[in-house]
């Protein structure tokens, strides 16, 4: 992962999976990940991750569009 992506910026972490964004279900499903990411643009984004075989909930707004 590079050191500014917004992943990292976000608080994702190198092997995270990425389960839901705003409650809504995006696990397998890069299209629809990249969507809510866009659609939700400087708001609040709700991310659920999957980090070493337990839930992890990241809140955070200060993101930019992918």
């Amino acid at each position: 992962m590079q050191e500014n992506s917004s992943a990292k910026l976000q608080g994702i972490q190198e092997n995270d999976v990425i389960l839901k964004i705003n409650d809504e279900d995006v696990e397998n499903n890069i299209e629809k990940l990249i969507e809510s990411i866009n659609e939700n643009e400087n708001k609040e984004l709700r991310i659920l991750v999957r980090r070493n075989n337990e839930e992890k909930r990241i809140y955070n707004n200060s993101r930019r569009k992918i």
